[in-house]
């Protein structure tokens, strides 16, 4: 079975959705998607190719300002206390205007059909700078005033870090993915779902800098079996919420290696999400496991980490 039958059987099992399956990210800001742009036929054709220009602030309409590009969208994440700035009280002015800009933007396929341009969203919770984009509020209502806090020592600030294991912290951050759901899913030009479970919304918690130990720090405070229940329940929310808009979870870098070095439970993560019914975006093409195989084709990177690629949207990242 060939990589075109995979995407169109995948394409069954998820039917109408907008975005039947992730088959590539090209470019360091852009996701290939295969996207349906009519009515599914009981034999359907392969659908069209559509690259989504990944943290795209300026919401730009590609087919105008790089005419000589493929097919592209548009992924934008928002931070969390930038849309929830009070308890129960949302600020969806910036959203709201992003997606009206968008639907009045086209792109057209390479069938020469031209469509409204398609966007994907995200709730960012943890960037690279160490900024927690939790609402103060919310930890406020945990009797502290901040998240985790990490100091290595040896000249190193200090950071924080989101409490991704707090049940009260878990509770508010599904109840952001769900309210963010409930308002824009209805949207044709909103596509789908990206699950942020760590910086930059990667899976991990936190990452080193300048030689400062961050991580060793964080496995103090957050195992790594907590953290992994945490991605996997992160996942059941977002489908709950999007469905039936398909969502993606970036199981990169593998959730345990923060705290032990390991590779080997970024297989387990995958396993959990191709089975609930989430796709899943690499971060690149080069194996970060001993029995990764196949990189290098498209066919093979398809195998890339799961059993039955069948079940599982695939995405790739690489920077170009």
């Amino acid at each position: 079975m060939g990589v075109g039958e995979r995407i169109n059987k995948r394409a069954a099992a998820l039917g109408a959705a907008a975005i039947l399956t992730l088959a590539a990210i090209v470019g360091g800001a852009y996701l290939a998607v295969k996207q349906d742009v009519g009515v599914m036929e009981a034999t359907p054709t392969p659908p069209a190719n559509i690259l989504f220009f990944r943290d795209d602030y300026a919401n730009t309409e590609i087919r105008l300002s790089h005419p000589w590009w493929p097919p592209a969208g548009s992924m934008r994440p928002w931070n969390w206390n930038e849309i929830e700035p009070s308890d129960d009280s949302y600020s969806w002015g910036s959203p709201d205007k992003y997606i009206s800009t968008a639907q009045e933007q086209r792109v057209e396929l390479e069938t020469g059909d031209v469509v409204t341009k398609p966007v994907m969203m995200q709730i960012e919770i943890y960037t690279s700078d160490y900024v927690d984009h939790t609402p103060s509020w919310v930890y406020q209502k945990m009797g502290r005033s901040a998240g985790y806090e990490l100091d290595p020592g040896g000249g190193c600030p200090a950071v924080t870090m989101p409490m991704y294991d707090d049940p009260v912290w878990q509770a508010e951050y599904d109840e952001i993915v769900q309210e963010l759901a409930s308002r824009y899913k209805s949207y044709d030009n909103v596509v789908g779902y990206w699950i942020s479970v760590g910086v930059d919304g990667e899976a991990t918690p936190i990452k080193n800098r300048e030689g400062c130990d961050y991580q060793a720090e964080a496995a103090k405070v957050l195992t790594c079996d907590e953290y992994k229940a945490f991605i996997k329940h992160a996942i059941d929310v977002a489908i709950a919420a999007w469905s039936p808009k398909p969502v993606w979870i970036q199981a990169a870098p593998a959730p345990c290696s923060y705290a032990d070095g390991s590779n080997t439970d970024r297989k387990e993560i995958v396993q959990y999400a191709s089975a609930a019914g989430a796709g899943y975006k690499m971060n690149g093409l080069a194996p970060d496991q001993q029995d990764a195989y196949g990189t290098g084709t498209w066919d093979q990177a398809m195998k890339y980490d799961v059993t039955e690629v069948v079940t599982t949207a695939v995405a790739f990242e690489f920077s170009h």
